[in-house]
């Protein structure tokens, strides 16, 4: 198929659209075919791309295909953000990878990125969530450590 007529090409963001479209219904491979097809034809992904892929692999228990495409990340000239890995606290989360999980800190300040607070929160409400109390109550010593104020809701 194919719509013919040899047209411009879709913008990044239709791709992205397309790949955030396709992890919604549960297809995380086609969502990784429109990236490697997008390359093919000569399209760049941006951050948005990976971070969708991120999140997209992470929802659909994918973890370790979210470390690859983070890793692969890393190779472009896109920098991951605090969305970049908020995506992979989703996918370690999802994927029950508690010992990964506490790597993320680590993985930000290898990045060149400060941990916030809304990423120690994001970390010790997944911690807490799945009954990990030691691992939530060191993200929050961690978090004060950091001179991040711990709020309630």
């Amino acid at each position: 198929g194919g719509r013919g007529g040899g047209g411009a090409p879709l913008p990044v963001h239709a791709y992205n659209t397309l790949i955030g479209a396709l992890g919604r219904k549960g297809e995380w491979a086609r969502a990784q075919a429109v990236l490697i097809s997008m390359v093919q034809i000569g399209h760049h992904p941006d951050a948005v791309t990976y971070n969708t892929l991120i999140y997209t692999m992470g929802r659909l228990g994918q973890w370790r295909r979210a470390e690859a495409i983070l890793k692969n990340m890393h190779s472009t000239d896109h920098r991951p953000t605090a969305v970049t890995f908020g995506a992979l606290i989703d996918a370690y989360t999802r994927g029950e990878q508690w010992q990964l999980l506490k790597t993320v800190p680590a993985q930000m300040a290898e990045a060149g990125l400060e941990v916030d607070g809304l990423t120690f929160r994001k970390l010790a409400e997944a911690f807490a969530r799945a009954g990990q109390w030691p691992m939530a109550e060191a993200v929050l010593r961690e978090m004060e450590a950091a001179g991040q104020a711990v709020r309630g809701q």
